[in-house]
């Protein structure tokens, strides 16, 4: 494999400190990695299950679930593979959301939330919300 002198590769964004980890770069796409195509399935098929212990505790179709309340986030996403997209906006139904909907789920005040935990002051780990992506 050859490589010209001077070839630096891709030109990166600056990095900002304060919400880009080090050794991460900043993109504007996602650069996902993919191990083969992206299987379709039809919506008229498509369903969601959520499990309690081995007993289905709620079912949507694709129209019920997005009849479902939907949040929109905006979150920082950092991948292993040393990308972060900064600002992305994702709109969906959170978990808290999806087991309020679910009939068979124990009452809010004994089932798990899902929140969000700040990194620790000092720290290079970022803040995990229901809106992180893992790429």
């Amino acid at each position: 494999m050859t490589t010209s002198r001077g070839f630096t590769g891709r030109p990166r964004a600056k990095a900002d400190g304060e919400r880009v980890p080090p050794g991460q770069y900043v993109t504007e796409d996602f650069p996902v990695l993919s191990a083969g195509p992206t299987p379709r399935t039809p919506l008229d098929r498509w369903t969601l299950a959520v499990q309690d212990g081995g007993s289905l505790a709620g079912e949507w179709t694709w129209e019920a679930f997005q009849a479902l309340p939907r949040t929109e986030l905006t979150v920082d996403i950092h991948c292993v593979t040393k990308w972060s997209k900064l600002g992305t906006v994702w709109e969906g139904v959170t978990i808290d959301d999806l087991l309020a909907a679910a009939p068979g789920t124990p009452p809010s005040s004994t089932r798990p939330r899902a929140t969000r935990r700040p990194a620790r002051p000092g720290s290079t780990r970022r803040a995990e919300s229901a809106g992180s992506a893992r790429c």
